[in-house]
């Protein structure tokens, strides 16, 4: 990994890593730290096509529209499921996807919520939450894009 590719990452991993800061203090991840992300990955889009041609812009067209299809879909299962995902996960895994891409975030969401249900059903069994109680689920997604990262390095 080098180049676009690490910047992008780590970029990735920050805004992973500010949200879950936020979303265990506050419950809600910051509209502002989502617009920064989108704001840097069209600077990173536009050096891309500069630096690296035509590959470069299709693969952040498809970058792009892999992240409106997420949101879409996110967004109607956030609509519909009461007080489960929040629009600001949504927010977050489409800014996520113009950095690593639809199947990485993914990934990275499957993780998240596998981790986050585990835990969740070990609470409830402890008595230690209800089932009606909130977990924040940027944590959840941060370890599942760090897991992302180790699976692509085995």
């Amino acid at each position: 990994m080098f180049g676009f590719e690490a910047i992008k990452e780590g970029v990735a991993g920050i805004l992973f890593l500010g949200a879950a800061w936020t979303d265990m203090r506050k419950m809600r991840i910051p509209n502002r730290l989502i617009g920064w992300a989108w704001l840097f990955r069209v600077l990173l889009f536009w050096m891309e096509e500069k630096l690296l041609g035509r590959e470069a812009l299709l693969q952040g067209k498809r970058e792009l529209l892999g992240s409106l299809a997420l949101m879409g879909g996110l967004t109607l299962f956030a609509a519909l499921s009461a007080r489960g995902l929040g629009f600001g996960d949504v927010k977050l895994l489409g800014a996520a996807a113009l950095y690593l891409g639809l199947e990485r975030t993914l990934f990275c969401l499957l993780h998240g919520l596998l981790l986050a249900g585990g835990l969740a059903l070990s609470l409830i069994l402890v008595g230690k939450i209800g089932r009606r109680s909130r977990l924040p689920l940027a944590p959840f997604l941060l370890v599942g894009y760090l897991s992302a990262l180790f699976w692509e390095g085995c």
